[in-house]
This record gives structure tokens, sequence and C-alpha cells, in this order.
């Protein structure tokens, strides 16, 4: 059943995405605006269009969705707790046993909520997520197609301090006074938690992922030169980048600190899902 009716929403969606096709090329002038002219033999074509479609749709739930046989050397009863911590480090969870087969299933983690966050907030996030019949106890909720999920809430909390390079002097650590460099995005907490501790005068902000040139690097080094005793400050995923770049000069390696963050999960039954 539930594979019949992924096979109908996908007939539904395709259907649109066709039609939706033809409209912007007649709309374009690509194509004339009059089906005769479009298919060889005009409305004629248009069952044969349809079962085209129906055969993807019919096909595509079974390729489009992956499962993996994994077969374990050793008694069931000592491999599978070494599996279930494997695999809930990778987000998934156990959700069926039936003898010696554990069946395990992706858990999806909404990351970076607030510590705080209701379960209102959560079943209302949730919704927004095209998800239905949300319960906190179990953490679950309702796929489209009625495939139960398990959903968890995970929260970031910020480290000490520490440097990037073992040649970096830990005493700027303590500076009052920073410049703050960022290549990630959505990175308003971290400003936020050190506007909190430093005064920071001056923020270099990059796009995601961004990987910092030596140019960027000289015009970060020359503006950190303007201000006597300021240190430098990163995410812990740029320093991670900026550790790889032959080109990082020692004043830079010298004032530069970054925030280590740990992520956890909002609520202790969201815990025990991955326990």
């Amino acid at each position: 059943m539930r594979y019949l009716v992924r096979a109908l929403k996908y007939f539904v969606y395709l259907s649109i995405m066709l039609v939706l096709f033809i409209v912007v090329l007649c709309l374009l002038g690509v194509i004339p605006k009059n089906i005769d002219l479009i298919f060889i033999n005009g409305t004629k074509s248009l069952p044969q269009m349809a079962l085209i479609v129906a055969v993807f749709a019919a096909i595509y739930p079974k390729v489009g969705f992956t499962t993996r046989n994994v077969r374990m050397v050793g008694e069931a009863s000592e491999t599978e707790g070494e599996l279930t911590k494997f695999m809930n480090s990778r987000r998934y969870v156990l959700v069926k046993k039936e003898g010696e087969d554990l069946v395990y299933r992706r858990a999806s983690v909404v990351s970076k909520c607030a510590e705080d966050i209701s379960a209102d907030e959560k079943r209302a996030f949730v919704e927004g997520l095209r998800l239905k019949d949300y319960d906190a106890e179990e953490c679950s909720a309702l796929c489209p197609d009625g495939r139960k999920i398990k959903v968890l809430f995970s929260t970031i909390s910020y480290l000490a301090p520490k440097m990037v390079f073992p040649e970096g002097d830990p005493r700027y650590i303590y500076s009052q006074r920073i410049m703050y460099m960022s290549g990630i995005a959505k990175d308003r907490r971290l400003h936020d938690q050190l506007l909190s501790q430093y005064m920071i005068l001056k923020s270099f902000e990059f796009s995601d992922h961004h990987d910092f040139s030596k140019g960027e690097l000289a015009r970060v080094e020359k503006e950190l030169r303007k201000a006597k005793a300021c240190a430098l400050a990163t995410t812990e995923k740029d320093a991670q980048r900026l550790t790889s770049m032959p080109y990082v000069s020692d004043y830079l390696k010298e004032r530069l600190f970054m925030v280590p963050i740990e992520a956890h999960l909002t609520a202790s039954n969201e815990e025990k899902v991955l326990d």
C-alpha cells in the first residue's frame, strides 16, 4: 500500500512538471501553442504520454530509495550493541528487530535550535516541513506518504576559546578587543556570543564554505595591525580550513583563536532515541 501511495504521488508530481514544462516552452515561443503541432498524433498522444509518466512513477519508488543489507560476523547478541552505536553516530535509529535482523532508519535532525525550544515550537517547525502527527514523547512524525520517521532537535553550546595554531599566543584569548572573521552561513549566534565577551572592532564575513585567499587574509592582517593588542576570532569550521592553508602569516597565527562548539539534543527523551 505504501508503495502504491508513493507511485501515485510521483505520477501527480511528474504530470504537473511535464505540463509546466510544455507551458513554459509555449510562452517562450520555442514550440507552437497548438497541441496538434506539438505532438505527432496531436491529442491522441496524451494517453501515451500519461502511460510513460505512469511507468516512471511506478519505477521511481523502487530505485529512488536506497536499502542496504549488511552482514555482520559474529553472534547477533555480541554485535548488536556496537552496530547500533555505529549507526547512531550516523543518525540512524533502530526501528525494527526481527530475530537476528535489525532494521535502521535515518532520523531527521533539526540543528542549531534554541536551547529552550518548546514542544509547541517543535510541532510548528515539523508542520513547516510538511510532516504531521508530531509526537514529542516518541520524537516521531508522519511523512506525506504515511512513513513514520524520527525527528530530533539539536542545539549547540560554545566551549572555551582556544588558539587555532600551535604557535599561537593564548594571551590573545583574553584580549578585550578583537576582530571577527567568518566564512559560514548563519553565524549570528557566535557573533553575539563574542560580542558579550569582547569589543568587536571589525567583522570580515564571507559566503558559506568560503576558502580564504591569500589577498583576503592579507587585507585582514592589514586591518589587524592597525589596532594594538587586538586578537582575531573565527569559527571552528573556518579554523579547520585555515590550518591547511600554507599562506597564513605568522602574525595571524599568533593572534588567531577559535570558539569550539558542542552539539547536543534538546531533550532527554531525544537522547534516549540514540542510546
